[in-house]
C-alpha cells in the first residue's frame, strides 16, 4: 500500500464523553442525590449502567449571576438538573437581549470564488482538523452570555423560579423542539446538563423517574399548553389544573417507526379513534403525526394530517349538548408514532362547556370550520387528492424544507444539482429523483424535519439542529461514521461517503478500511443566497417548502 495513504484511528461510540473533565468522583456524588439515588442500578444493563450514562452523557456546568443557560426559541437537545443555586425561567425576552449571533455567511468574493475552486476530487477533508478532543457539536454556542438589567427584565416579563432539585428542559430534549422560555442564573448556580440520549435511557430503565417527569409535565407544561388553546384560554387556573390532573397520556404506533417502515415498506399506523366511535373527549397531539380520514364507499380517504399542538374532536365537543349521543365524525390514525393527551368528555362538560359563552362557542365553531376547509384535502386544490396522499402516505408532512419539483416545468437541465455542488466543494447533497404524484415529485433531499428521527441514537451528537434557524446539520469533526443517522432516516436522505485527504489520498482507519462520513443537505447554511438549488432553477420548477404552510404551496401550484 502506498506510503501516502492517510491512516487515522476510527472513533467508537461513546469514546468521547460529553465532558472530558467529568470524573468518576463527580458521578459518585451525583448518585448520592435525587433522582439518581432512587434509581435501581440493577435494572440498568451492564453495558449501559447508570454510572456509565452519567460519566459519558452528562456534564456539570457552573454559571454566574445573570448568565444565560437556555434561550427561548433555540432547539433543545439536553435537559437540566439544578444541583445548587437558583435560576429564573423567563418568557418572551427581546431577541437582541438574548445575544443571538448571526450564522457566518460567505462573502461575495467567497461565493464567486467557489464557482471555480471546487475540488476535482470527491469529498475532500482536512484531516488535521479531526481530533478526539474536539466536539464542536456541543462546544458551539457555549460562549457565556450575560443579560443586562436583570431587575428590569424580571419586572416586565413573566417568569418562574427553578430551585435546587428542579429538572427542566426535558420536553424540548425528547421532542427535539424549540425551548419555550429562556433560563438565566439568579446567582452562582451549578447545573447538571443531561444529553437527550441519557435522558431517554434513564426513563427507560427507571419507571419512578419516568413517572416523576410525567407528573411535572402535568403541573407545568401541560397547563401552559392548555392555556394556549382557544377553548381553554379564558378558564381559571383551578379549572386548568383540574383538567391537567385528569388528562390521560397515551402512545400509539412504534417508537422505532422508521425502522419498521423500511422492513415493511410502508408506514406503521394504529387507530386512535374510528369514525362512529362514541365521542369520549378531546384528543391533543403531543408529538408525532396522525392521519384524519373519513369513510368513502368500502374504504377510507385521507382528509388531513395533524401534528404537535393540534386538537381532534372539537366539533364533536361543541355538538355534545345535543339530545342525540355524539360520535366521532372522522377517524384518527397514528402515523408511525404519536403521543396524545386525552381529556375526558365528562370533565369537559362539567368544567369547560358551562363556562363558555354562546359567542365563544360560535367563534370556536366558525374557527374550526375554517380550519377544516383550509387544512383538509381542499388545501391543495390542484391535484388535491394525489398531493395529500403523497405527503401523508410517505410522512412528508414531517418536512419543513421539503424539495418539491413540478415535473411539467422541469427541463432536467441539472442547474439545481450544479448549484448545490458549487456550494459544497463540488459535492452535491441531494439526488433529483423520488416519489411522484401526478406532475409533482418529492426529491431525495433532507427535509429538515419537524421530528428528525435521524438524530435519535447519534452517539456523539454530530447531527443536530442549528440553534438559530433549526436546520438539521452534521458536524463533520464529531461524526464517527457509524451510519446510525443514515440508517435511521426513513427518507434515504443521508448518505455515507468515503473521504479523501486534501492531497488526494484515501483516508483509512487502523484496519485499512475507508473512513466514511455522513453527508446531506444543510440548506446552504453558510451561503448568502439559500437554498442554492431553488435559486438556480431557471424554470421555477423547484421549491423548498414547509408542508404545513398550505397557502404558500397552493400559490406556487397555481402559478
Amino acid at each position: 500500500m502506498s506510503d501516502d495513504v492517510h491512516i487515522i484511528r476510527k472513533q467508537k461510540k461513546r469514546e468521547k464523553a460529553f465532558d472530558e473533565h467529568m470524573r468518576l468522583s463527580d458521578v459518585h456524588k451525583l448518585m448520592r442525590i435525587r433522582p439518581f439515588k432512587l434509581m435501581d442500578e440493577s435494572l440498568f444493563p451492564e453495558n449501559n449502567s447508570l454510572e456509565k450514562i452519567l460519566l459519558k452523557d452528562t456534564r456539570i456546568r457552573r454559571l454566574d449571576a445573570g448568565e444565560l443557560l437556555v434561550r427561548q426559541g433555540d432547539y433543545g437537545e439536553s435537559a437540566f438538573l439544578v444541583l445548587s443555586g437558583k435560576l429564573n425561567s423567563i418568557f418572551d425576552i427581546e431577541s437582541e437581549q438574548l445575544g443571538r449571533g448571526l450564522i457566518s455567511k460567505k462573502g461575495w468574493r467567497q461565493l464567486i470564488a467557489q464557482l471555480w475552486q471546487s475540488s476535482s476530487m470527491p469529498e475532500v477533508r482536512d484531516t488535521s482538523r479531526y481530533s478526539l478532543t474536539q466536539d464542536l457539536a456541543y462546544a458551539a454556542g457555549q460562549r457565556s452570555i450575560f443579560l443586562q438589567d436583570m431587575p428590569g427584565i424580571m419586572g416586565t416579563h413573566k417568569s418562574s423560579e427553578l430551585n435546587t432539585g428542579a429538572i427542566f428542559g426535558y420536553i424540548s430534549a425528547m421532542a427535539r423542539s424549540p425551548r419555550s422560555a429562556s433560563v438565566v442564573a439568579d446567582d452562582r448556580t451549578e447545573v447538571l446538563e443531561i444529553k437527550w440520549q441519557a435522558l431517554r435511557d434513564l426513563m427507560r430503565y427507571s419507571q419512578p423517574f419516568r413517572q416523576h417527569l410525567e407528573s411535572a409535565y402535568r403541573d407545568k407544561s401541560l397547563q401552559l399548553h392548555l392555556r394556549n388553546l382557544p377553548i381553554f384560554s379564558g378558564l381559571d387556573d383551578s379549572v386548568i389544573s383540574e383538567i391537567a390532573r385528569n388528562a390521560s397520556f397515551e402512545t400509539y404506533g412504534l417508537n422505532n417507526w422508521n425502522v419498521a417502515s423500511r422492513q415493511q415498506d410502508k408506514l406503521p399506523e394504529e387507530a386512535i379513534v374510528k369514525q362512529g366511535d362514541y365521542f369520549e373527549g378531546l384528543i391533543l397531539i403531543r408529538s408525532g403525526f396522525a392521519r384524519v380520514t373519513e369513510s368513502l364507499h368500502a374504504g377510507e380517504r385521507t382528509l388531513d394530517y395533524q401534528c404537535r399542538g393540534d386538537v381532534f374532536g372539537l366539533n364533536e365537543l361543541l355538538q355534545s349538548n345535543s339530545e342525540t349521543s355524539s360520535a366521532y365524525q372522522q377517524s384518527l390514525y397514528s402515523i408511525g408514532y404519536s403521543d396524545v393527551i386525552r381529556i375526558p368528555l365528562g370533565l369537559l362538560k362539567n368544567t369547560v362547556l358551562p363556562l363558555l359563552s354562546e359567542a365563544t362557542v360560535e367563534l370556536l365553531r366558525q374557527s374550526h370550520q375554517i380550519e377544516k376547509s383550509t387544512s383538509t384535502s381542499t388545501k391543495f386544490e390542484t391535484n388535491s387528492s394525489q398531493i395529500t396522499e403523497l405527503f401523508v402516505d410517505n410522512l412528508f408532512v414531517n418536512g419543513t424544507k421539503t424539495m418539491l419539483v413540478n415535473l411539467d416545468r422541469c427541463t432536467e437541465c441539472d442547474d439545481c444539482v450544479t448549484a448545490c455542488a458549487n456550494a459544497h466543494s463540488g459535492n452535491p447533497r441531494f439526488i433529483r429523483h423520488g416519489p411522484k404524484a401526478g406532475k409533482f415529485m418529492v426529491a431525495n433531499a433532507c427535509m429538515h424535519c419537524t421530528d428528525p428521527v435521524c438524530m435519535v441514537g447519534c452517539p456523539t451528537g454530530a447531527i443536530h439542529r442549528n440553534a438559530e434557524g433549526g436546520q438539521v446539520i452534521i458536524n463533520d469533526q464529531a461524526c464517527i461514521g457509524c451510519s446510525t443517522c443514515a440508517n435511521s432516516c426513513p427518507y434515504d436522505n443521508i448518505r455515507m461517503v468515503n473521504i479523501i485527504s486534501s492531497d488526494g489520498q484515501p483516508v483509512l482507519d487502523e484496519t485499512h478500511r475507508p473512513i466514511a462520513k455522513a453527508t446531506k443537505c444543510d440548506f446552504c447554511i453558510d451561503q448568502s443566497v439559500a437554498p442554492a438549488c431553488e435559486y438556480a432553477c431557471p424554470q421555477d420548477a423547484l421549491r423548498r417548502i414547509d408542508i404545513r404552510d398550505a397557502s404558500k404551496i397552493q400559490d406556487w401550484l397555481e402559478e
